[in-house]
């Protein structure tokens, strides 16, 4: 379903798909975020999640500004990300000051949560982000809200498949610059700009290392570290260490194009870009028209970027906290 939106429009040189993917975690905005979200962070607890089938995952909670939350909003970082990661943190603080409380929930062996889990981490790890969600959400006394960026975003859309059945429901997911198609992903990072690959496979290369010294007695990487290409890279690590011994079978084990998001049962918003150089736009032509999904395309943005001037402030992190707030005020009036 498509919906009117006010779009996001940027001028000038932050009009570039470029500028706008790579401002977005750049130095100096991390900076900045640093200074603005020092007080959001003091407030910040960490702790773990244990799921029932013995998952353990990290995940750090601020509590209300003012003790009485106006709603609980769970965030999932993309691929290499954490709970530090300074768009999560931005976002996260934001929602803070509107009076929310907010839980943000490391994917295993993301940010310092290597040690936590034996298991290599994989894309179709589905039920241990969903067990957690729901154990978030479970005692919640205000409605829930769960947003996902990028890979997060992806996880978002397939926990809210299965997310009607948990004793508190989200009441609306986001999903920013989601993963539709994985193989699609690759390609357009193998395609293009070599930042975009330097970059993600940088943090995946750190990632494998403190694996590997953890568990060296499960892990040994030096072959993978000597691949170039992302698809032999990416196969490497399927066919050896997880269920899946076709990477396709892997890829389309968390694909959501196709049939797939025709089982959600509560609103989901996906807010993306048509100038993504990570996600294709065409991949949201792939997904079903499902009453309760609606897909807002914007000209400009980039991969998760929404970057509105050169404070490096983002559309999105306001944007995404009036939004929460106009919908859990609207639920107070019903």
């Amino acid at each position: 379903m498509t919906q009117a939106f006010d779009p996001f429009k940027p001028t000038g040189l932050l009009r570039n798909q470029h500028v706008q993917s790579m401002l977005v975690s750049s130095p100096p905005r991390r900076w900045r975020i640093k200074k603005r979200v020092a007080d959001y962070q003091r407030h910040s607890q960490l702790e773990v999640v244990t799921t029932p089938a013995g998952v353990r995952l990290l995940a750090k909670r601020t509590l209300a500004s003012n003790g009485s939350p106006t709603a609980r909003v769970i965030l999932l970082h993309g691929w290499e990300g954490c709970v530090d990661s300074s768009y999560l943190m931005a976002v996260g603080n934001h929602l803070w000051h509107a009076g929310c409380e907010t839980i943000r929930l490391n994917f295993r062996d993301h940010g310092t949560s290597h040690y936590l889990n034996e298991g290599l981490f994989h894309s179709c790890r589905l039920d241990e982000v969903a067990d957690a969600v729901k154990i978030l959400s479970s005692d919640s006394q205000t409605p829930v809200f769960l947003v996902g960026f990028s890979l997060g975003g992806n996880f978002a859309l397939r926990v809210s498949c299965r997310a009607h059945t948990f004793p508190v429901a989200p009441v609306h997911t986001y999903a920013v610059s989601p993963v539709i198609v994985p193989r699609h992903v690759l390609d357009a990072m193998q395609d293009g700009l070599f930042i975009y690959q330097k970059y993600f496979v940088g943090k995946w290369r750190n990632s494998l290392r403190k694996k590997a010294e953890l568990f060296p007695d499960q892990y040994e990487f030096d072959d993978w570290f000597k691949l170039k290409d992302l698809h032999a890279m990416t196969r490497l690590l399927v066919e050896r260490y997880t269920e899946y011994e076709r990477v396709d079978d892997y890829f389309r084990g968390y694909s959501i194009d196709g049939d797939y998001l025709q089982a959600l049962q509560l609103p989901a918003t996906i807010i993306t870009a048509k100038d993504d150089p990570i996600i294709p736009v065409g991949d949201f032509a792939l997904l079903p028209d499902n009453p309760n999904l609606t897909i807002e395309v914007h000209d400009h943005g980039g991969h998760c970027g929404f970057i509105q001037n050169w404070a490096l402030t983002s559309w999105l992190e306001q944007e995404l906290a009036n939004r929460i707030a106009a919908h859990t005020e609207a639920l107070q009036q019903s």
